[in-house]
């Protein structure tokens, strides 16, 4: 399943010293119910205000795609070549460095952008999902498997991520925290221990295509009937063995005594 978000007061949010710095790259299955929105999806920031970011922003009223959002005073963005969707697509944010940011979304290919933005990591300190670090610009739609890591990602690893490899197995080493938003709950827990709460979520209606399904089922075999017949036939194997002749040799002892 999934956890789904209004569009006006849903959000999942994590308030802590976080720890992170150049390279970071944030990921997730998103499905948007409006793609005319400009929404805040998923990523880092400073609490209650909207400087010091890194997320991935759905611009609906805007570009109309998906982007690798960074913010210190100004911000820039890198936006997909693929438009928003109402279906289940993945996207990851890579940010490489402070000129340097990169967005893959759905099928579309990367799209990099190179201006100088370097937030304040010291002051980034929420993770926030279907919202702006401010509480603003609020999501509507299903998001699952919220992905972190403290590495910027390759095309290959978007690659297995969007044929639905989880994310948790993908970089491993370099994995910041994994939350697979399953279902609504009050809190998700991470791979790592990082703790999200939830407001105003409900369990959304589908899956995103991760994992891949079990599957089951039955055979039945027809009894095994044997006919036919033996024939006897002479074997067509030949051939014969040589032995040398024998010699024995060696002595019967000590002699006799006289």
């Amino acid at each position: 399943m999934s956890v789904a978000f209004n569009g006006s007061n849903s959000k999942l949010q994590l308030n802590a010293t976080l720890s992170i710095s150049y390279p970071f790259s944030a990921f997730c299955w998103v499905k948007c119910d409006s793609t005319t929105l400009s929404q805040m999806v998923f990523g880092v920031g400073q609490d209650g205000t909207p400087d010091d970011a890194l997320y991935l922003f759905a611009d609906g009223a805007g570009t109309g795609k998906m982007a690798a959002f960074a913010r210190d005073n100004g911000s820039n963005a890198a936006n997909s070549t693929t438009s928003l969707s109402t279906s289940w697509t993945p996207a990851l944010a890579v940010f490489a460095s402070a000129t340097s940011r990169t967005i893959y979304y759905g099928a579309g290919a990367a799209v990099s952008q190179t201006s100088s933005i370097s937030p304040t990591f010291a002051s980034i300190n929420r993770i926030t999902a279907g919202c702006r670090n401010n509480d603003t610009l609020h999501f509507d739609g299903d998001l699952a498997h919220l992905t972190l890591w403290s590495a910027a990602l390759t095309q290959a690893n978007f690659d297995s991520l969007a044929a639905g490899a989880v994310p948790s197995s993908v970089a491993a080493g370099s994995l910041y925290d994994y939350w697979e938003l399953a279902a609504a709950t009050a809190t998700h827990t991470g791979a790592n221990g990082r703790v999200l709460t939830a407001s105003n979520t409900t369990t959304g209606a589908t899956d995103p295509p991760v994992g891949g399904g079990a599957l089951s089922g039955n055979a039945a075999l027809s009894p095994i009937t044997a006919s036919g017949g033996f024939l006897s036939l002479a074997s067509s194997l030949t051939g014969n063995a040589t032995l040398a002749a024998i010699i024995a040799s060696g002595s019967l002892g000590v002699a006799p005594g006289v």
